[in-house]
């Protein structure tokens, strides 16, 4: 997609003092002078930019994922009884 809009760009006029300038020549100058950079740096794959890393996508085996996953339930249905609570106290039926 962003080859088509670096080519693009190359032929598409711009305004300069309330006139439209249509020739090639000093569209591709101003180009090349202001977003030609920027949108080529965009056409890269991002990969070329990130160094490779080896990561280990899974848990370490000493990891127990239902005793993590059952501590952050509790830890949820504690902050929400505290806030149900703090709620009612607060009410005031008058």
């Amino acid at each position: 997609m962003f080859n088509f809009h670096l080519v693009l760009n190359f032929v598409t006029g711009y305004y300069k003092k309330g006139n439209l300038v249509m020739k090639r020549g000093p569209i591709i100058r101003r180009y090349i002078r202001t977003w030609f950079i920027f949108d080529f740096i965009a056409t890269l794959p991002i990969t070329w930019f990130i160094p490779e890393r080896n990561v280990d996508y899974w848990p370490d085996d000493d990891f127990d994922e239902t005793a993590a996953l059952k501590d952050d339930l509790m830890a949820r249905s504690f902050l929400e009884t505290d806030r149900l609570v703090s709620t009612l106290t607060d009410f005031d039926p008058a």
